[in-house]
């Protein structure tokens, strides 16, 4: 559930991008940063929950691993090992970035700690502030498509191996 949320809202961040091409109109690009920003939180809140898939949300949170909060420092820190491999290697990929690998923290932290509460009120602090919204999306592009595989061995019953 949580992984077809994400997959929407970056579905409606890829159409303010096509709107604001279609008509012209940058208004459209809050957004599209909004909801691609919220996606990727989402994103990482879902391979947190799915590499515990027997655990429900209270013991989650009774074990320390309760997905909360809007920071991806501190939501990338609570993924398994093996989901910020495959994540850096899907980023890579979309990126192409070569021999020399990204750092995905570090890709995390130019898109500012928390874009989703960064860019939400954009009248409540008006300094200029910057996203790469073109990074932003290559970020929830790896990460759903490291997501739908997860998705996919967890229908298949495939609880031991879905990291």
């Amino acid at each position: 559930m949580i992984y077809d949320l994400a997959a929407t809202f970056a579905d409606i961040g890829a159409g303010a991008v096509q709107s604001i091409v279609q008509k012209q109109n940058g208004d459209f690009f809050v957004p599209a940063a909004v909801n691609t920003a919220f996606a990727v939180e989402l994103l990482l809140k879902f391979f947190i929950v799915a590499a515990n898939p027997d655990l429900t949300y209270a013991e989650l949170k009774a074990a320390g691993l309760h997905p909360h909060g809007h920071k991806y420092s501190q939501l990338w820190a609570g993924l398994h090992p093996k989901f910020r491999a495959a994540i850096l290697a899907e980023y890579s990929m979309l990126t192409q970035a070569g021999s020399v690998l990204p750092d995905i923290p570090a890709v995390l932290a130019e898109l500012g700690d928390a874009p989703f509460i960064d860019w939400r009120y954009p009248f409540e602090d008006t300094a200029y502030r910057e996203l790469d919204y073109g990074k932003l999306e290559h970020v929830a592009g790896a990460m759903l498509r490291v997501g739908r595989g997860a998705c996919r061995r967890l229908a298949k019953g495939e609880r031991q191996h879905i990291v």
